[in-house]
């Protein structure tokens, strides 16, 4: 059932909305179509700019939780293990290499649940290939594995094939 909303402009030239038969009005975000809640003392929503941003000069993330800060630059929830300072997953105090975060529900398999599924790569979990018949999974952020073309790809022109590390060139050695 979909509560009815209505909508106004305060004094102050915001858009705001309430659902009807409640007393309090909320913020709607200033950006033309968006129809998401203003956050903070901001009249944008999160995606749009709203709300704490991180103090990092030059970054344009949200700051997380009570810290001043984004996820990258060592906001939010920190993993509980001694010497790491990666950021802690879901409601758990570890990050994703330390257990924390969703785990797969294959039964024996300690490996971190992708995306929206109970599942790891491996077992079927995460975005697929979008070629029909094929059930690898989809690299990067493309729809594609990487036999189809998808993740990076390799710079050189006429290579087809798929970068490899963090380089944006396949290695050529040995190759003729």
């Amino acid at each position: 059932m979909t509560k009815e909303k209505e909508y106004r402009i305060s004094k102050t030239g915001i858009r705001q909305v309430r659902t009807i038969g409640t007393k309090n009005w909320r913020k709607r975000c200033s950006v033309e179509g968006c129809t998401k809640s203003a956050r903070g003392k901001t009249d944008k929503c999160k995606a749009h700019g709203g709300g704490k941003r991180c103090s990092v000069e030059g970054c344009t993330k949200s700051a997380v939780g009570k810290t001043d800060k984004c996820i990258e630059h060592g906001g939010g929830k920190r993993c509980s293990v001694e010497g790491c300072t990666k950021s802690a997953q879901g409601k758990t105090d570890k990050c994703k290499a330390h257990g924390g975060g969703k785990r797969c529900s294959v039964e024996g398999c300690t490996k971190s649940a992708q995306g929206k599924t109970d599942k790891c790569v491996e077992h079927g979990g995460g975005k697929r290939c979008s070629v029909d018949g094929c059930t690898k999974s989809a690299v990067g952020k493309t729809d594609k594995c990487v036999e189809h073309g998808g993740g990076k790809r390799c710079s050189v022109e006429g290579c087809t094939k798929s970068a490899q590390g963090k380089t944006i060139v396949t290695a050529f050695i040995g190759e003729g």
